[in-house]
């Protein structure tokens, strides 16, 4: 029952982009961002109280995203239907009870920054 609920909210589109370093052919390598999964979700700004209790444990996170489990992990891009991408801190499964994750994200860009 608690899933279904939970997932009654999720009704945004966020596209979800893993970095693949590609070797530049002089040693170094370059940054290959490519589209790792598609879902839905529901995103939140954290409050100034929130932020501060982040930045403590020098985590800072400026937004919550909630969704359904999936394959994320910390480093990897948020692009919401606005075009705003997020850059991931940390993933936390509340309880361990897989039936849905906080993710916490930093606001990097949004549309011609």
């Amino acid at each position: 029952m608690m899933v279904s609920v939970i997932k009654k909210f999720f009704t945004e589109l966020f596209i979800i982009e893993r970095n693949v370093p590609v070797s530049n052919g002089m040693g170094g390598y370059t940054d290959d961002w490519s589209i790792h999964l598609e879902i839905l979700g529901k995103i939140r700004p954290l409050t100034e109280t929130e932020k501060y209790a982040a930045d403590k444990i020098t985590v800072h996170a400026t937004h919550k995203l909630y969704c359904s489990v999936i394959d994320i992990k910390a480093k990897d891009r948020v692009t919401d239907e606005d075009e705003l991408v997020y850059l991931v801190k940390g993933v936390i499964n509340p309880m361990k009870f897989n039936n849905h994750l906080q993710i916490d994200l930093e606001y990097i860009k949004g549309h011609g920054e």
